[in-house]
């Protein structure tokens, strides 16, 4: 099978940490996938000229990384123009060139191959190359369901991609609830042509026990040995609902003042989050609330193993792979109960109203004071993990190229 498949989020990741949340990790992580269960090395095709040299660039060359750093700042400050630049008939004709030269150096004739965009529109010079089939993944419907909660670009830019979508596009939905929503809204591409293939959690996810791994983890964290740990990852924006964690343990430490309990919220600064911070910075358990920020992906299981409790009180998720993570290196977690989150953790993980603070709190306590109830649900949360693998990802997803290809129809 011939695959063409949009990596623009690869370089991207490397130009900033923000862009290298779930979008990011599901391209990581389904393209390896497709290459070691499925046989199919796809060709990357980024259409950004400063960013696509990077896409297939090896982790370790810190020249080009650098050199792609000073042009992301370039282009930044001129962003509009860039956009208006990139949209003219002189650079729609080079992009046209570009991919004609691209699949004529890997032998790939469109009228036999598969596009696969992960997140974004379809580019017009795909359009017109005439690809036999072309698949786009839907990862959620926020965008359209809570505009308020992005910026304008970031939602402007999604509804074009709705607006983009041909009634022989395949469209691929993270999960059950992503795909209600999408068919709620969107009346193209047709049902049989819109399909669920969940994500799983890294393969190297697991519990970590050893000592001395936990112990530096710690350290990185600025915790103390004694400290019980409730967790919190995700980029920080609006929909994560961290309000809700912070107002439920400020409420714990006032309960339990003797208890060191301590909060741990990862991830990078995203959009729209100055009310949080201020919230953050005048509450009255500042003292025991750590955000390290960024936490690299070979330190995730230990920083997972570190908590007691790991926490995802969001609004919405297409998927929400943190949770599913947690559960994979054998914490106990506790999600709201919203979109996706259900049917992803199953009876692997606690579900609470994700506007009522009270309920949380009282979860917190049912597990932080009896050590029973973590390990059985940690064992739950172990058991539910292991129905996701990104080997079954992979071949899900191959399964929707070649309906693509046929212009076969989903029963």
């Amino acid at each position: 099978m011939q695959l063409v498949f949009d990596t623009t989020v690869l370089a991207q990741a490397r130009r900033s940490r923000r862009a290298r949340g779930g979008v990011h990790r599901y391209v990581h992580q389904l393209l390896p996938a497709l290459s070691s269960h499925c046989g199919l090395n796809p060709l990357p095709y980024c259409r950004d000229p400063v960013l696509r040299q990077f896409t297939a660039e090896p982790a370790g060359d810190r020249a080009g990384h650098q050199l792609l750093l000073r042009a992301s700042r370039v282009l930044r400050a001129a962003k509009p123009l860039w956009q208006v630049l990139q949209a003219s008939p002189w650079a729609q004709q080079g992009q046209r060139r570009h991919l004609r030269a691209e699949l004529l150096a890997a032998g790939i004739e469109p009228a036999r191959a598969v596009y696969h965009s992960p997140y974004a529109a379809i580019p017009a010079e795909v359009r017109s190359a005439g690809f036999a089939g072309i698949v786009i993944t839907v990862h959620d419907l926020l965008p359209l369901l809570q505009p308020g909660l992005f910026e304008a670009e970031n939602v402007r830019l999604f509804k074009a991609m709705l607006a983009d979508l041909r009634p022989g596009d395949h469209v691929i939905c993270v999960s059950h609830s992503t795909r209600a929503d999408l068919l709620r809204l969107q009346s193209t591409p047709a049902a049989d042509h819109v399909h669920v293939v969940p994500l799983a959690a890294t393969g190297h996810l697991a519990p970590v026990a050893d000592p001395q791994a936990l112990a530096a983890m710690r350290r990185q964290l600025g915790l103390e040995e004694k400290d019980r740990v409730i967790l919190s990852l995700g980029t920080l924006e609006p929909r994560k609902n961290l309000t809700l964690l912070l107002e439920a343990f400020e409420q714990l430490r006032k309960r339990h003042p003797q208890q060191p309990f301590k909060l741990v919220i990862v991830g990078c600064q995203g959009w729209k989050i100055e009310a949080l911070l201020q919230r953050l910075a005048c509450s009255a358990a500042a003292g025991a609330i750590h955000c390290p920020g960024f936490i690299d992906d070979q330190d995730l299981a230990a920083l997972y193993s570190c908590a007691d409790v790991f926490v995802y009180p969001s609004l919405y998720e297409g998927f929400g792979l943190p949770p599913l993570e947690a559960m994979q290196c054998g914490t106990a977690v506790i999600v709201s109960r919203s979109s996706s989150l259900p049917e992803v953790v199953g009876d692997g993980a606690w579900l609470v109203d994700p506007d009522d603070p009270v309920q949380l709190l009282t979860r917190l306590e049912e597990l932080l004071q009896d050590a029973s109830l973590r390990q059985q649900l940690a064992r739950q949360g172990l058991e539910r993990a292991r129905a996701f693998s990104w080997a079954q990802t992979a071949q899900a997803t191959e399964q929707v190229y070649r309906l693509a290809l046929s212009g076969g129809r989903e029963p």
